[in-house]
């Protein structure tokens, strides 16, 4: 166990933007200041190397926080000596996380916690009593509480038709006369005319993204990101490309007839993170908001040719669902299954149909893919069958060496006591008792290193393991458990050109 003057003292700081909001005494910087003054009073804190994790802009009562993360990584690997906050509400606001943390994890490893404006020390209060519970019962109800009223206040604000997001779409900047909420971005309202314009004569839409990629037009995500200044000058933005689904969203999109719909979604709950669509009867509606990319009359026409589809549920459960990848731009693979039976299911790379690439353009049928992988996995099956025959043939052999071994070790350690008795009686010279002591303890060593080898020698891999578990030495019949088991990935190059990654290939050869 690293003592705990030797491992790290962590200053966690944490702000959500609603806590900002209220107030400026809880701000990171005020925190901050707070824990220093408190570890320059305490000289037990002195000493200690001193790391400060921080995470603002989160909620407390949602565990998955990049700050927290970090601190739970240094505390797998036994890096934690004492963890100071200014109070419980800003390590969490979920009391049960909170318990969990102060009664079972922290004590467990020996690191120290501290709460400095809640009077709390893990060091000198060695049990969790009634105040620390109810505040943090508090902290919980303040953050449910707080929540609800954020999300109601926003709610209304959209009902009077004001936008709480600070993102604007595709093709819109802010407007900093005010007037509007929008104003058209020239550069990227072009490409949406462009692709409302080429709609209009007839193109598909992977015709379009086809047409975008091959002129090097940036993705909406890669436009804004270049924008703001935090792309990456020498970073490729080649991987993302344009597609059918991005094509729709922009078509289908009433913002670019200058309608301003709000409210669509709302948060799923307190600290979830995760979103549902609200009905559409709640949604705020308002035309004319702001300047137009398109007019209503070709965006209606658009939509006319668009007609809405209802897209079938993907099929995510074939057997080599996740496990088909293109060998040249690592991406996934497309399943395509077939009316005339599964013997013509094939997969694809969509790439070559987006873009010019070095993509394989074609397709490889799942049969043929099926085929090889059978043929590998009964290879090693035999590989398997054979190296566990040799292992029983030996065995028996292997038992009558480590016996052996084992005997030698116990009669070396008996003459080592001899030697020592010898030495005490002064019947043998100091000198000739640590010359023993030498070799046997050199002997003792390299008998004790083939003992290992033979014990690890009879021992079976996992893999071999897992293989009695799903055959019984024969013919191996290829099922979706197996697959997920054995196989880790499928690499296409062309039709006639695979490789195979097995999960366990090295402890099967």
């Amino acid at each position: 166990m690293i003592k705990v003057d030797e491992r790290y003292l962590i200053k966690y700081l944490r702000l959500s933007l609603e806590d900002d909001n209220i107030n400026e005494s809880g701000s990171i910087s005020n925190q901050r200041s707070l824990l220093d003054d408190f570890i320059l009073k305490d000289e037990s804190l002195q000493g200690m190397k001193c790391l400060e994790m921080a995470d603002d802009g989160y909620t407390g009562s949602n565990a998955n926080r990049p700050g927290l993360k970090q601190i739970e990584e240094l505390l797998r690997k036994n890096m934690v000596g004492c963890i100071i906050v200014k109070d419980f509400s800003r390590f969490t606001r979920d009391y049960i996380f909170l318990g969990n943390y102060l009664e079972q994890i922290l004590p467990f490893l020996e690191v120290r916690f501290i709460a400095v404006n809640d009077n709390y020390d893990s060091l000198y209060q060695k049990t969790v009593d009634m105040d620390v519970q109810f505040k943090s019962l508090l902290n919980n109800m303040y953050s449910a509480d707080i929540s609800a009223k954020v999300r109601s206040g926003k709610r209304q604000l959209i009902k009077m038709g004001k936008k709480c997001s600070g993102t604007c779409p595709y093709g819109y900047i802010k407007d900093v006369t005010g007037k509007y909420i929008y104003s058209i971005d020239e550069p990227a309202a072009d490409i949406v005319r462009k692709i409302f314009s080429l709609t209009l004569t007839g193109w598909q839409n992977i015709e379009i993204a086809r047409y975008l990629n091959n002129n090097e037009i940036p993705t909406p995500y890669v436009y804004k990101r270049m924008s703001s200044g935090k792309w990456p000058k020498d970073k490729d933005f080649a991987s993302f490309c344009w597609n059918s689904e991005k094509i729709m969203l922009i078509l289908r999109n009433e913002l670019y007839k200058g309608t301003l719909i709000l409210g669509r979604f709302m948060s799923a709950g307190i600290g979830s993170g995760k979103t549902i669509e609200v009905p559409e009867e709640e949604w705020f509606r308002k035309e004319n908001a702001f300047p137009a990319i398109v007019s209503c009359e070709d965006f209606d026409k658009v939509q006319l040719l668009k007609p809405y589809r209802k897209r079938g549920k993907y099929n995510a459960h074939y057997m080599l669902y996740g496990k088909v990848k293109c060998g040249c731009c690592q991406r996934y693979m497309y399943h395509k299954p077939s009316d005339s039976g599964a013997e013509y299911h094939s997969f694809f790379c969509k790439q070559p149909r987006l873009r010019k690439c070095d993509c394989f353009a074609g397709y490889i049928k799942e049969k043929s893919i099926m085929e090889s992988l059978t043929s590998l996995l009964n290879h090693q099956m035999e590989v398997y069958g054979t190296a566990k025959a040799s292992r029983k043939r030996n065995r028996q052999s292997q038992r009558k060496q480590l016996s052996m071994l084992q005997k030698k070790l116990s009669l070396m350690k008996g003459q080592k006591i001899d030697d020592y008795e010898e030495y005490r009686k002064q019947k043998i010279s100091k000198e000739l008792y640590l010359e023993r002591k030498e070799r046997r303890e050199s002997e003792e060593q390299g008998f004790s290193m083939q003992v290992q080898e033979l014990q690890l020698a009879g021992t079976a891999s996992s893999a071999e393991n897992y293989f009695d578990d799903i055959c019984d030495g024969d013919l191996m019949e290829l099922n979706r458990e197996v697959i997920d088991r054995l196989v880790d990935t499928i690499w296409v190059y062309d039709s006639e050109r695979i490789k195979i990654k097995l999960r366990y290939s090295e402890e099967i050869m």
